[in-house]
């Protein structure tokens, strides 16, 4: 073999060696950079995670209406977020928060009075939060001439037959204290049957419940009744004998009370057969076929959204926000707004 000859077969050598190497090399790039390119990903991902968890601030609540701040990139809209109410998920109407912007987010059929608020991202990360924040939904307004609800004469409503007792449940706002020997009625079964109400006797005014033949007063402080929210609950325990007004949450006095009257006509809100009509707001109304513990009463004041439901017969929510009917949330017993709802009983929002 001549001289030629072997320096050809050494170039083609050389060359293959080349190809090799290069082609090792360019592997080992694509590998390389697709790693990098993975990490990166993983990295942008984290990073829009933990961006998604600093946009967004709770700037101020007023009525059912949140204000939230886009501290972030990007726009907040709708579906980017969820609001839970008690750690309850709630509905709501949010128009698109630019970067740098306040927005508006409507919170719908939510209760009267102070819960813990929470905002999360769609993934159901917490990104803003108050505790005891004010939300504020729908109620009904009564202006004691002749406003009323009819919550019809259901015999699931006669709870005074009930060999549990019962428990009557309301949120009131009076808007005025009471004319001396008259009434705020909030529900009744009369005549002769039951009422709870409002009452001035000779100037001192308390929270009365009336069983059909005798009535059982409980006088607060000062013997005026609170002009702000109050959670205003009767309990009767049959078996027991025992009649019990709570305010707040709290047992406030209890009487030995061995039966209640009964009545044909039908459950009136805001009023009684004979008028003596309720003024002022009223909100979350439930009627139970027992008497609630103490502690469950505590719940239900603490909880309005997450309510005992164990012997819960009707719950009228008030969330509707319009319309005639006041429906009932767990049973078929809704109720007519009366005398007419183009006048009264009004939707508020306070």
């Amino acid at each position: 073999m001549n001289s030629k000859a072997i320096t050809s077969i050494i170039a083609i050598i050389l060359i293959l060696l080349i190809t090799i190497s290069m082609i090792g090399f360019v592997f080992m790039w694509f590998q390389r950079t697709g790693t990098d390119i993975t990490i990166t990903i993983e990295n942008q991902t984290s990073e829009l995670t933990e961006q998604v968890g600093q946009q967004i601030l709770i700037d101020a609540i007023s009525g059912n209406k949140i204000y939230l701040r886009n501290t972030g990139t990007g726009v907040i809209d709708n579906d980017s977020i969820a609001i839970y109410v008690d750690d309850k998920p709630v509905n709501f109407i949010l128009s698109d928060i630019p970067e740098g912007h306040v927005g508006e987010a409507t919170i719908l059929g939510c209760g009267l009075g102070k819960h813990k608020l929470k905002v999360t991202t769609g993934a159901g990360t917490e990104v803003a939060s108050r505790v005891k924040s004010e939300i504020v939904g729908s109620a009904l307004r009564f202006d004691s001439v002749n406003d009323y609800v009819n919550l019809t004469a259901s015999s699931s409503l006669r709870v005074e037959t009930s060999s549990l007792g019962f428990t009557l449940e309301s949120r009131i706002k009076p808007y005025s204290n009471i004319v001396t020997g008259s009434r705020f009625t909030v529900l009744a079964y009369y005549t002769p049957g039951w009422l709870m109400d409002l009452i001035d006797d000779g100037g001192t005014e308390g929270y009365r419940f009336y069983n059909g033949s005798n009535a059982y007063t409980y006088n607060p402080a000062g013997n005026s009744i609170s002009l702000s929210w109050t959670h205003f609950l009767v309990s009767w325990n049959k078996t027991a004998s025992n009649l019990t007004i709570y305010l707040d949450g709290l047992p406030k006095q209890s009487w030995t009370v061995s039966s209640v009257g009964t009545s044909t006509n039908p459950l009136f809100l805001g009023k009684r057969t004979d008028g003596l009509y309720f003024n002022g707001t009223i909100d979350d109304v439930r009627i139970y076929n027992r008497s609630l513990s103490a502690d469950e009463v505590k719940h239900n004041f603490e909880n309005p959204f997450n309510p005992i439901t164990d012997g819960l017969v009707s719950w009228w929510s008030f969330d509707e926000g319009s319309g005639c009917v006041a429906f009932d949330k767990i049973g078929t017993n809704h109720g007519n707004l009366k005398p007419d709802c183009s006048i009264g009983p009004v939707w508020v929002f306070e």
